[in-house]
């Protein structure tokens, strides 16, 4: 309920400040674009979801929704090639800057969401600590993300460079999920936290980066989509690490507990582990935390394909491809328009 009143303000601040320049267009919406992205992604996630949970990974089901998800990208990318207006032009997969900050960004995204979601888990489970304490105790990621892209921001404005902190940041993102995958019961709080702040600081930069030099590549007229795209597939990357990572949690409990749950791991909570007898609770936990462990050293693998992919963007210094302001855009073509007369 918090992010209404919030979305409300924020609203009504854009309304009472912005003042944009009023230029009537008239666009063709691609309808038939917007259907097949959303259908092939929403397949794929659903398949992701499912496979291994709900239905078997080689189910008629999961095969379905798998083939219906390469369908509606292929009938996608055709289409979009024919659109008047596409709602994501296949140009810009051809621009270097936006295919390697996308891939790096879908990976970092299921690094990043993936920690965000089995992290409080395993607090509340192996510590303790209540569902609300435990959303708090990600405040060390948060603070080593918001500093950390905070900090990507003003180098990036002193040097008009970026290509090294993608790699710092991926290189960092690396460390702070492998040392999450080495986690045990009885590692300290403190421990847990600057684990999660060494990852915040991995993922920081990686996001501020990817949007800046994104827009700092593409023609101005594409800098709303790819912008819109940078997000797009992160998001994606967290939709599907979330339900991989969920995936091999469920398989790797399952195997390590064996049975051990009285109610086959359906009531698999912090209350009803503490109601076990204190040997079966050990064996729980003990195999809870081992469950664990993959996720993580998964989510270290996909930080270290990452870092490999920031070695193929090509770095095109801010400084030399800054956009004017329309002021200064004006003057130039008036200036270019007399030197023309004068000749």
């Amino acid at each position: 309920m918090i992010n209404l009143p919030l979305g409300i303000l924020a609203l009504a601040v854009i309304g009472f400040a912005l003042k944009p320049k009023v230029t009537r267009v008239v666009h063709k919406i691609d309808y038939m674009g917007f259907v097949l992205l959303t259908a092939a992604l929403s397949a794929f996630v659903l398949a992701t979801s499912l496979g291994g949970n709900t239905f078997p990974w080689f189910s008629v089901e999961i095969i379905g929704l798998v083939v219906l998800s390469l369908a509606a990208i292929l009938t996608f990318i055709w289409v979009e090639a024919r659109a008047a207006e596409p709602v994501l032009p296949l140009q810009l997969f051809r621009n270097n800057t936006f295919l390697v900050t996308n891939a790096v960004g879908f990976l970092v995204g299921m690094a990043m969401f993936g920690s965000i979601t089995f992290l409080p888990l395993y607090l509340q489970i192996a510590k303790g600590i209540s569902p609300t304490n435990s959303a708090f105790q990600l405040l060390p990621m948060m603070v080593g993300l918001i500093g950390a892209s905070t900090l990507s921001g003003f180098v990036m404005s002193k040097t008009g460079r970026y290509k090294l902190l993608p790699m710092l940041a991926s290189a960092v993102l690396f460390c702070g999920l492998l040392l999450l995958g080495m986690m045990q019961l009885d590692t300290p709080d403190w421990q847990i936290a600057l684990y999660m702040f060494i990852v915040g600081l991995g993922i920081g930069p990686i996001n501020s980066v990817g949007v800046t030099a994104t827009q700092n590549a593409v023609p101005r007229e594409l800098v709303g989509v790819a912008t819109a795209g940078n997000t797009l597939f992160r998001q994606i990357g967290g939709s599907i690490g979330v339900s991989v990572f969920g995936a091999i949690f469920a398989s790797g409990l399952a195997r390590q507990l064996d049975g051990a749950m009285p109610s086959g791991g359906s009531a698999f909570n912090a209350q009803a582990i503490q109601a076990l007898p204190e040997a079966v609770r050990a064996q729980v936990l003990e195999g809870f935390a081992a469950a664990l462990h993959p996720v993580f050293l998964t989510a270290a693998g996909a930080a270290v394909i990452a870092f490999g992919l920031t070695f193929l963007l090509r770095e095109i210094p801010l400084a030399t491809t800054l956009r004017r302001e329309p002021e200064a855009e004006i003057e130039a073509e008036e200036n270019a328009a007399a030197a023309a007369v004068g000749a």
